[in-house]
């Protein structure tokens, strides 16, 4: 007997709490053996069969979001089982205000654009950076579809550390991996890019004043950070949150510890993991072992600030 989706979704959610907050915890400190088990892991934790046959368009949070069918990523199969960044989610709903300005670098569907752009209202703006063609026509489409049109621009650019024209790298598995930087996987095809840098758009944009910086952009995030000093000096209240993934830092042929001196140096010495609604200080070198270790389980999310 097939299973309801709902059915498939509540099994989906006890087995991805299992596996992160119980099995994750054990398995990480099994020395030389951890790799295996992650591998392990990660093919359980993106079982196929749980997320087939999925609705479409996606209903959640009140959004309907539309994706691609074909190739529904990483992010959407979370979305529609409801483990999908749900801390990151409740700290942006406690952070941002009507008013207020964000940075979506890395915009994909815009699942993180339309929640910000209904916190910070018409008053407010929220850019949303998104360099993959495909991408892009659904994020303009999902911006249009919840009304947020008024005050959820799209950039159709990368974010990087100089303006230039690069490769954009689209993998079959997952939508969301598209990067400037190739890495394991199949690759469906390699679209040449525009990258500028956040200063040359805040320039460009006559310098408004930035709130929050959303940035999750598969390996380039130490590059972005280089490019954003400006934008970065003219908004001391500003405040990011970055995604910490190991794999991709590697492929960029950057480290784990590179994007934490990179973020330091932008002027954000106070990071925290954002971890089951609330933050996690990594005050020390033990701290930060431990998130690392983590995030090479399932990519995390910092919050950084002054």
């Amino acid at each position: 007997m097939k299973l309801s989706f709902s059915a498939r979704r509540r099994m989906f959610r006890l087995l991805h709490h299992g596996l992160y907050h119980v099995a994750v915890p054990v398995l990480s400190r099994t020395g030389p053996v951890e790799p295996a088990f992650r591998r392990i892991y990660r093919s359980i934790a993106k079982e196929p069969s749980f997320t087939a046959d999925l609705p479409y368009p996606l209903e959640v949070d009140g959004l309907e979001l539309w994706y691609d069918r074909e190739r529904p990523s990483f992010t959407v199969r979370g979305l529609a089982m409801g483990t999908y960044e749900r801390s990151t989610i409740a700290l942006l709903r406690s952070s941002l205000e009507r008013g207020m300005n964000v940075v979506d670098v890395g915009a994909h569907i815009g699942y993180h654009t339309l929640v910000c752009a209904e916190l910070v209202g018409p008053q407010g703006c929220v850019w949303s950076f998104e360099p993959d063609p495909d991408n892009r026509r659904l994020l303009a489409q999902n911006i249009a579809a919840n009304g947020c049109g008024g005050c959820a621009r799209v950039v159709p650019q990368a974010a990087g550390a100089t303006c230039a024209t690069s490769t954009l790298f689209r993998f079959q598995s997952d939508t969301g991996s598209s990067s400037v930087f190739e890495r394991k996987g199949r690759l469906i095809d390699a679209l040449p890019t525009d990258v500028t840098t956040l200063d040359r758009w805040g320039e460009g944009e006559g310098w408004p004043p930035v709130d929050l910086v959303k940035m999750d952009i598969e390996g380039s995030e130490v590059a972005a950070l280089a490019g954003m000093a400006e934008l970065s000096r003219r908004n001391p209240s500003m405040k990011l949150i970055v995604e910490l993934n190991p794999e991709a830092l590697e492929a960029a042929g950057e480290s784990p510890q590179g994007l934490l001196e990179a973020i330091a140096t932008a002027g954000f010495p106070s990071v925290s993991l954002i971890d089951d609604d609330q933050l996690q200080p990594m005050s020390n070198a033990s701290d930060v072992l431990n998130v690392i270790r983590r995030a090479r389980w399932e990519p995390v999310n910092l919050f950084c600030r002054r």
